[in-house]
């Protein structure tokens, strides 16, 4: 009888989740020790908006001007891709 040997299983290592918009949001304020209150009256949007966009990702109309006022990348804002 014939037993066919298993191939080798590969490991994958886990992979960080990936980041929404509002969470690298927070990451960026975080960084620059920013407090969020600060910066929601900063940008003209009350604190909760600004919740809402931690949680919910943000709105695109707002990340061109987010990411020039911090001086990180567009594309890096929206998606992730390409180094702050």
């Amino acid at each position: 009888m014939h037993t066919r040997k298993k191939s080798p299983r590969r490991h994958t290592p886990p992979q960080p989740p990936t980041l929404h918009s509002g969470q690298r949001l927070r990451l960026v304020l975080n960084t620059y020790g920013i407090p969020p209150t600060a910066f929601a009256e900063w940008m003209h949007v009350s604190p909760q908006c600004l919740n809402n966009w931690f949680s919910r990702g943000l709105p695109v109309d707002r990340v061109e001007k987010l990411a020039t006022t911090l001086s990180v990348s567009k594309v890096w804002l929206e998606t992730g891709e390409r180094g702050r």
